[in-house]
């Protein structure tokens, strides 16, 4: 009888251990899930940073090169008009901007 007692025991002590492992295995499951959805989630934003530090560059590049066209279209305006009686040099400059 104390035998089977023991038995009975360890027989629960066992389901028990098997439980709380069965729990713990789907827990690890769910957490293993979770950080591969948030990698992913990570790598998607990675590529979107990375397309709009892009865009923002080539941006800029496009903002410095209209910066540059407008400077040389203000210079162009500019003009210099040497008068036919004097030798000197008659500056206008043109302010429309």
């Amino acid at each position: 009888k104390e035998v089977q007692q023991l038995v009975d025991e360890e027989h629960k002590n066992f389901v028990m251990a098997q439980d709380t492992a069965d729990r713990l295995t789907e827990k690890l499951n769910i957490q293993k899930r979770q950080l591969a959805e948030a990698e992913s989630v990570t790598m998607q934003n990675l590529q979107r940073v990375r397309r709009y530090q892009h865009e923002l560059e080539d941006a800029e590049g496009r903002a410095d090169q209209a910066e540059s066209s407008l400077h040389l279209i203000r210079a162009k305006h500019r003009s210099s008009v040497v008068t036919g009686k004097s030798s000197s040099k008659i500056f206008v400059t043109e302010d429309d901007y």
